[in-house]
């Protein structure tokens, strides 16, 4: 009790002794009542703490799992690193492999067209010296049947 109240402390000493107004007696029980729910109070706030310090060890706890997935995806990553880097190495060179076959079977088709080209240039000039020869046949021809018909 506050040093300023002096004995009895109890509502029952007080109302025996007479010695106290009504007003006094009614404050004390008011502070009574009030120690009471600040009693109370302390109470729920002490289940509170409790409560609260619960909910920080889950958090803790839950922290230090993702801390340890975190860990586990990283490591993951560097056993699966060497596979990637290996398989785009591969592509790569597979990629440089194609460029090389396109390349070579181009020149191939370049150089198969050049002779194509060759080819048909001779054709052409063979052809030429057999329209010729056809041409003089058939005028000699002509010439033939026109002497032998007129003989």
């Amino acid at each position: 009790m506050a040093p300023w109240v002096k004995k009895p402390h109890t509502t029952s000493q007080i109302t025996n002794s007479g010695s106290y107004s009504c007003a006094w007696i009614l404050s004390i029980s008011r502070l009574t009542t009030i120690e009471s729910r600040l009693t109370s109070v302390e109470s729920r706030l002490t289940i509170l703490e409790s409560r609260v310090a619960g909910v920080d060890l889950r958090l803790t706890k839950l922290e230090d799992r993702v801390t340890t997935l975190e860990e586990r995806v990283e490591a993951r990553f560097y056993e699966t690193k060497p596979i990637w880097e290996r398989a785009l190495a591969e592509i790569a060179e597979l990629r440089d492999e194609v460029r090389q076959e396109f390349a070579d079977v181009r020149e191939e088709m370049r150089a198969g067209f050049q002779k194509i080209d060759e080819r048909f240039e001779i054709l052409e000039q063979k052809l030429d010296v057999l329209n010729e020869d056809v041409l003089t046949v058939r005028a000699k021809q002509r010439h033939l049947e026109s002497r032998v018909s007129n003989t």
